[in-house]
């Protein structure tokens, strides 16, 4: 059974975490997600606007995400190193890999030859700038 694991804060899921997710799933057998505590969200003062066990069941109610998992932690490294998945999927916008989490997640599945995979963009949404500009306030 080939396993897909993607990580997020998944505050505020919108159209473009769907299809980044239900793009995940082709990957493999079996889709792991991975959720950001709350403690570990930096998307701003107020954040995550959804509490992380609210936002573990939103992406759990998704037909084609399998497992959730919550994970301390500002990158998914620690959980590659434990749940050695066969394929992480990231969204298009961490392409190249960059971004100094994405390589600690690159390193993380080089020690076992885990793939990393960055899904296309096909719906193109930031739920930083939603929330920036729709007037929600934190506890609102």
């Amino acid at each position: 059974m080939k396993v897909v694991l993607c990580h997020g804060c998944w505050d505020g899921l919108h159209p473009g975490h769907v299809r980044h997710l239900e793009a995940a799933k082709r990957y493999g057998d079996r889709l792991v997600v991975s959720v950001t505590t709350d403690a570990w969200v930096c998307k701003g003062p107020g954040r995550p606007y959804i509490p992380q066990g609210l936002r573990a069941e939103l992406v759990g109610a998704l037909r084609c995400v399998d497992q959730v998992v919550l994970t301390d932690g500002d990158s998914a490294a620690d959980l590659i190193g434990l749940l050695k998945p066969d394929v992480f999927a990231k969204g298009h916008d961490y392409a190249p890999g960059t971004d100094p989490r994405t390589q600690a997640e690159m390193a993380a599945l080089a020690l076992y030859g885990g793939l990393i995979l960055f899904t296309p963009a096909e719906v193109v949404f930031s739920s930083t700038k939603i929330f920036a500009t729709s007037g929600i306030r934190y506890g609102a």
